[in-house]
């Protein structure tokens, strides 16, 4: 705030880039990378700097296809780990997509994502109760449980919430209450 009590903002580290954003997108930071899921065309890996925020003028990755239909939102595990909401295009019993996350592993130094295991939310609800262009119905949050171990947790909803290890591959765990 300045001393006559207005707000003022000012652009740093804006990039020009085009990255895809559409139909539903997510962006996700820490540690010095910024993750944009993309929607259908493909994610985009920005670096920062953790001191200032400047992101980088280019991507370190652009629009990289998954081979998922898309990816309408992202939650960071760690700099180098995103767990990308992901609409696998495959029809579940009751006719609609599957949805789940896929977790990515992300090297900006060789300029690689690779997909390194899926977690399918069983009874999606797929498209069901998206709000377009601000809302889309799957999202997740990581819990790093520092303090206790060093483990965590990755929650993701779309209809049904599941709980599992973002670094295992075991089947994720239905969340009966919360």
């Amino acid at each position: 705030r300045s001393r006559d009590g207005r707000v003022s903002m000012s652009l740093v580290g804006c990039t020009a880039q085009r990255v895809s954003v559409a139909p539903f997108v997510g962006i996700a930071a820490q540690g010095g990378t910024l993750v944009v899921s993309g929607g259908t065309g493909g994610a985009s890996i920005f670096r920062y700097n953790i001191r200032t925020g400047r992101l980088d003028d280019r991507p370190t990755i652009r629009n990289r296809d998954l081979g998922e239909v898309g990816h309408p939102g992202v939650t960071m595990i760690s700099r180098d780990t995103a767990a990308l909401c992901t609409d696998a295009g495959r029809s579940n019993r009751s006719g609609s997509s599957e949805f789940g996350v896929t977790i990515a592993n992300i090297n900006t130094g060789t300029r690689s994502v690779r997909d390194a295991r899926f977690f399918r939310v069983p009874d999606t609800v797929g498209f069901n109760y998206a709000i377009q262009p601000a809302n889309f119905p799957c999202d997740s949050s990581v819990y790093n449980d520092v303090a206790g171990g060093g483990n965590s947790y990755l929650y993701v909803a779309n209809g049904q919430a599941t709980v599992q290890d973002p670094r295992g591959n075991r089947s994720p765990t239905i969340v009966r209450a919360l």
